[in-house]
């Protein structure tokens, strides 16, 4: 698994393998699991130390809110857009470098349908957090140090005890 733009790293780092590559959605971890996750991602945000919210709007609204202007991004990076309406543009689904590479799949189609099963994920604060959290009990989880219970609490503790430090800080 992997995210939509690991498709132009095949392309640019094992031209040898084209056309012996297809795209596929996750596979069912259980009969309420959706063929896809919401695992990374891209994204921006206006902070409120912005001395311009103005203009940063405005750029955001122009690079990210606009089908036509989403549509060449995607041309260029591969990333797929969150913008559902840009699903729709005969653009995303010409051929392309990374068509032909996929054995003329097309990619847009496949993300276009995944995202309609995707779960939504909302952003909070603590997000980042969570990253920290995990990335500590990992290693000794992977080794078999603990179970996953005991890993799963540990990362919570760990949370929890960022997201306090951080409230005190912000105070």
């Amino acid at each position: 698994s992997g995210p939509d733009w690991w498709a132009g790293q095949l392309v640019q780092n094992s031209p040898d393998r084209a056309g012996k590559w297809a795209a596929v959605p996750m596979p069912l971890g259980g009969p309420d699991s959706v063929p896809t996750t919401v695992s990374g991602g891209t994204g921006l945000a206006l902070t409120k130390f912005s001395p311009n919210k103005n203009e940063a709007w405005d750029f955001l609204r122009y690079t990210h809110l606009d089908t036509d202007n989403i549509v060449h991004s995607f041309q260029i990076i591969n990333l797929f857009p969150a913008l559902t309406s840009a699903a729709q543009s005969p653009e995303l689904h010409k051929e392309s470098a990374i068509t032909n590479y996929f054995g003329r799949q097309d990619m847009a189609a496949l993300y276009a349908d995944l995202s309609k099963q995707a779960p939504s994920q909302n952003q909070a604060w603590w997000r980042s957090l969570i990253g920290k959290a995990w990335d500590k009990f990992e290693p000794d989880y992977q080794k078999g140090k603990m179970t996953p219970e005991e890993f799963l609490s540990k990362v919570e503790e760990e949370l929890q005890s960022l997201m306090d430090a951080e409230e005190a800080r912000e105070k």
